[in-house]
């Protein structure tokens, strides 16, 4: 266990140095993300990565009524926070929507 100072930067951020040994057996490069996480009166410093869940959903054109109505519907999925959205063509839709 080693003590760190901790600094203030720019009036509002508080900032303190990483023993350079933690940095190379962990791996770490400038930019990279820590996890801080409280426990009582301490805090944890981690690398453990949180990875956001991906999110997917699939149309199938046939089920849409009009051109309007898919651009609605991909507007709300986007919003909703999917990652990646889905369009299935039959052959016969295909020229309908290009």
């Amino acid at each position: 266990m080693e003590t760190r100072k901790v600094y203030v930067s720019g009036g509002s951020t508080y900032v303190i140095s990483l023993p350079k040994k933690c940095v190379k057996k962990t791996n770490l490069k400038p930019g990279d993300a820590l996890v801080v996480t409280e426990h009582g009166g301490s805090l944890q410093i981690g690398t453990g990565v949180i990875e956001k869940e991906s999110r997917t959903k699939e149309i199938k054109i046939s089920q849409v009524m009009s051109s309007d109505s898919l651009e609605r519907i991909l507007i709300a999925f986007y919003l909703v926070g999917y990652d990646t959205i889905k369009i299935k063509l039959d052959r016969k839709d295909h020229l309908a929507y290009r």
